[in-house]
């Protein structure tokens, strides 16, 4: 199963509660699935650019709607992996793969041999962007959504932009918040065509910090575990990297502070409130 969502909109919160459940196995991030899109600066942001910049991205959407792959290398950053899936595709001898087909079901039979009787959980944000090509090549898989508010999100990922290199090649510089923009929609834009779907759950990341009980029910229910087999826990622990320092914390469970008025000014809030899509349109808390 999968948790997807715009990123830092509490995708790791969801991780942290299903780690709770010894019927399933929470990874940290992979980042290889979405990995395979060559137009994945469209699915993230729409088309920017010029006309040669649109046309390259449609033939590369064209090349991926064929099932291929230009750039994909499974020994590419192997050592960012989290180390049991590493091990596994040093041990496979895993590199260049083309396609996507292929990939995907290697990546499958490698999580299943490090779960073992264990359901894995698979949970890189940037997921949300190639959910069509993970429902056509896994069979019934399920999703869970985190849906934050624009204004929330959008100033932590700027925030995170001037802090992290990882954000900041995504949301730096002086497009930056036109960016998060563009990127908190185009992911919401995804959770909003699942709606309803069978195999998605949608959660709104402050009705689940607000009353986190509730929301491990619903969890319990839509992934078929036992009652009160999933914990108000959150520990990042086992389910971050050495380096993602922005998830290293361990706390109480409530809905985070906003730091719209920190990052922002006052036009660019005005900004963000004209632009960002309202979640409550469609997912009302």
């Amino acid at each position: 199963m999968f948790v997807v969502g715009c990123s830092r909109s509490g995708t790791t919160l969801v991780q942290s509660l299903l780690a709770t459940s010894d019927r399933l196995l929470a990874l940290p991030e992979t980042n290889r699935l979405y990995a395979v899109a060559d137009d994945l600066d469209r699915r993230r942001f729409g088309h920017v650019g010029g006309v040669r910049r649109v046309l390259r991205d449609r033939l590369r959407g064209l090349y991926n709607r064929a099932g291929l792959t230009r750039k994909f290398d499974w020994s590419k950053n192997v050592d960012k992996l989290p180390q049991a899936l590493g091990d596994e595709v040093r041990r496979r001898g895993l590199g260049r793969e083309r396609s996507i087909a292929r990939i995907y079901t290697q990546f499958g039979e490698m999580l299943d041999a490090v779960a073992g009787d264990r359901r894995w959980v698979e949970k890189s944000p940037q997921n949300i962007f190639v959910l069509d090509l993970i429902e056509r090549h896994f069979a019934q898989p399920q999703f869970v959504h985190i849906v934050r508010s624009p204004l929330d999100n959008i100033a932590s990922l700027v925030d995170a932009a001037r802090k992290y290199s990882t954000f900041g090649e995504r949301f730096g510089g002086a497009n930056g918040l036109v960016k998060a923009v563009r990127y908190y929609n185009r992911a919401l834009s995804c959770s909003v065509a699942r709606r309803g779907a069978d195999g998605h759950l949608i959660l709104r990341y402050e009705a689940l910090a607000a009353d986190v009980d509730r929301h491990l029910r619903r969890l319990e229910a839509f992934l078929g575990l036992p009652a009160d087999s999933l914990h108000p826990v959150y520990d990042t622990t086992d389910i971050v990297k050495d380096h993602e320092v922005w998830k290293r914390n361990s706390r109480a469970i409530r809905p985070a502070p906003s730091k719209a008025h920190e990052v922002f000014t006052a036009e660019q809030i005005a900004y963000v409130e004209r632009h960002a899509l309202d979640p409550d349109r469609w997912f009302p808390v």
